[in-house]
């Protein structure tokens, strides 16, 4: 994975990244996610996950609008905005791929 150098504050604020995103593709084992805004950071948060401990897991920001998970999975969300800088949809990265999200 490439090295990033880590900026001070996410392009937008933490609460416009929080809501409900849904996979773009319909034939897709991606389950809904949520993404929640706690003061200083983002949490991303599947109810269908079976192992609770599974459920919250904490993001890292790392610069502009891309976050990585703390769980040393090597997954990352960058947050998608469009020309007003709204948060409209995500694109996950992880070991199977690339998976694009739409924000509900």
């Amino acid at each position: 994975m490439k090295k990033m150098k880590v900026s001070g504050q996410p392009v937008a604020d933490f609460k416009e990244y929080a809501g409900v995103y849904l996979p773009a593709q319909k034939n897709t084992m991606l389950r809904p996610m949520e993404i929640v805004a706690g003061k200083d950071r983002l949490f991303r948060y599947l109810s269908s996950e079976p192992d609770p401990k599974n459920r919250t897991l904490d993001l890292q920001f790392v610069t502009g609008n891309i976050f990585f998970y703390t769980d040393g999975s090597q997954r990352s969300i960058e947050f998608i905005l469009n020309d007003k800088e709204e948060v409209t949809g995500c694109v996950l990265r992880r070991w199977d791929g690339q998976f694009t999200l739409t924000k509900k």
